[in-house]
């Protein structure tokens, strides 16, 4: 069942999405050629996740996304869609039991991501794939509190302070990953240098022209790591 991505359709449920609920914000992701399409669990919950009488735990209760329909024609979507509805499902149960802990919150994600990595393929748990700059986890728990929104509007609940916090999150998240593309361009720019530097060959000293070149070479690798470490973190 599994499927190349489908971006343009997970872009134009997130512009549905934030159209019909008035959010306010406005995020889309390129995601990764890793993030495949797969049939999902919909909104997976931990209340869902059961331990049966054969030791085994068994996902009970599989019902999909509620008026899904509605909201978009695609029920595909990648495996990390189910870990941002658990990272979903743990900011509930934790408001819920008015635990105000979000240090606690950020270590059960982060042990939850592990091991969810750690059994899944290896294209899933990909670091293109959990890249934030494209996408990662964090757009599809952006997906997740819009769903919460839309739910709450058809539904006239009163919103929860968990969805405010992650909608209000997600100018903070835009703007780091804005101020970190200076990184991307550095390290794009030191490596051009170091491949222009080559046209020198019958003229510059062979020598300092290596040494140039790796010179030139290290630091667009080292602007590409800063980049990289300071994506936003999946939990």
């Amino acid at each position: 069942n599994v499927a190349p991505p489908i971006p343009e359709k997970w872009n134009d449920r997130l512009k549905r999405l934030e159209h019909i609920t008035s959010s306010n914000t406005l995020w889309r992701a390129p995601h990764s050629k890793f993030t495949e399409a797969i049939w999902t669990h919909g909104n997976l919950s931990l209340n869902k996740i059961v331990l049966g009488d054969d030791g085994t735990w068994k996902l009970t209760d599989f019902d999909g996304m509620l008026l899904q329909p509605l909201i978009d024609s695609t029920i595909r979507f990648p495996a990390i869609r189910d870990i941002a509805s658990l990272y979903w499902s743990i900011s509930k149960l934790m408001y819920n039991l008015n635990i105000l802990d979000y240090e606690l919150e950020n270590e059960i994600r982060e042990w939850l991501l592990e091991g969810w990595s750690s059994a899944v393929p290896k294209k899933w748990s990909h670091p293109d794939s959990l890249d934030s700059h494209k996408g990662g986890v964090l757009i599809w728990e952006y997906d997740c509190a819009l769903c919460e929104l839309y739910l709450d509007q058809a539904f006239s609940r009163k919103r929860k302070l968990y969805t405010t916090n992650r909608l209000s999150n997600v100018t903070r998240v835009q703007t780091l990953m804005f101020k970190n593309r200076l990184y991307s361009a550095l390290s794009k720019i030191t490596f051009l240098i170091g491949l222009l530097l080559f046209f020198g060959w019958n003229i510059i000293d062979k020598n300092l022209l290596l040494i140039s070149v790796f010179i030139t070479l290290m630091v667009s690798l080292s602007f590409k790591k800063i980049y990289h470490y300071r994506a936003p973190k999946n939990w």
